[in-house]
C-alpha cells in the first residue's frame, strides 16, 4: 500500500512544512521587550495567522510519524513495545506542544487584525508562554521520542550500538536545564530518522510479484 511506504517521510514533512511557517512569521528574537512584541503583532497579523495555520497544520504530519515511529521500533526487535510506547505519546505530546505554542501566537494576531491592538502585557505573556511550549516544553516530548527509539536500538542487532547511544545522549540533552539550546538537534532529528526509517522499509519490504518470479 502506498500510504505504508511513504508513512515514514512524515517527520521530513513535518519539518519543511514547520519551517516554513516560521519563515512566513518571520520574528525570531528571545525575550524581547513589550513594545518590540507589540510592534511584531501589529506589523503584519495576517501574516502571523499564516504561518502559525502553516506550522499547525505540520503538526498532523507529526501525529503520522508518531504512528510510523512506533510501528518501525516494534518490528525491530522482541520486547520493544513498551519502548514504542514511550516514543509514541512523546511525539504526540510534542505536537500537542506545536499546536499550543502557535495558538498562543495566532490567536493575539486575530485580535489586532479584528480590534487594531493590544495590550502589550498580555501581548508578552502570550509570547513567553508561546516560547515555552515550543522550547521546553517541545523538547520534553522529543527527549521521549528519542530515548525510547534509543533503548530500542540496543535490542536491534542490525544497528550500531554507538548509534544507540547517541540518541540517548541527545534525549538527556533534550530534558536538561539547558533544552533550549539542543532542541534544534531534536528536530533535525526528525528528518534523519524519517529518511533512515524509509529507506529501512524499503529494504525489509517483500519483494514484488514480478522480482520474486524474475529470480526464479
Amino acid at each position: 500500500m502506498w500510504e505504508e511506504k511513504v508513512a515514514p517521510l512524515s517527520g521530513l514533512a513535518f519539518v519543511v512544512l514547520f519551517g516554513i511557517g516560521v519563515v512566513i512569521m518571520g520574528y525570531y528574537d528571545f525575550m524581547p521587550e513589550p513594545d518590540q512584541i507589540v510592534g511584531f503583532y501589529s506589523e503584519s497579523p495576517a501574516r502571523l495567522m499564516t504561518g502559525a495555520y502553516v506550522g499547525m497544520l505540520a503538526s498532523v504530519f507529526l501525529l503520522w510519524f508518531a504512528g510510523s515511529l512506533r510501528g518501525s521500533i516494534r518490528s525491530r526487535a522482541e520486547g520493544t513495545e513498551r519502548f514504542a510506547a514511550i516514543a509514541f505519546g512523546g511525539m504526540v505530546f510534542a505536537a500537542v506542544m506545536v499546536v499550543l505554542g502557535l495558538v498562543a501566537i495566532s490567536y493575539p494576531a486575530e485580535r489586532v487584525l479584528l480590534h487594531g491592538s493590544i495590550d502589550p502585557g498580555a501581548a508578552t505573556a502570550l509570547f513567553d508562554l508561546s516560547s515555552g511550549l515550543l522550547g521546553s516544553a517541545l523538547a520534553i516530548g522529543l527527549a521521549a521520542a528519542v530515548g525510547g527509539y534509543g533503548l530500542a536500538q540496543l535490542r536491534d542487532d542490525k544497528t550500531p550500538a554507538w548509534l544507540a547511544w547517541v540518541n540517548l545522549v541527545l534525549a538527556l540533552g533534550l530534558v536538561s536545564p539547558v533544552n533550549w539550546a539542543v532542541i534544534a538537534l531534536g528536530i533535525l532529528w526528525l528528518p534523519v530518522v524519517s529518511v533512515s526509517m524509509y529507506r529501512r522499509a524499503r529494504v525489509d519490504s517483500p519483494a514484488a510479484p514480478e522480482t520474486a518470479l524474475a529470480g526464479r
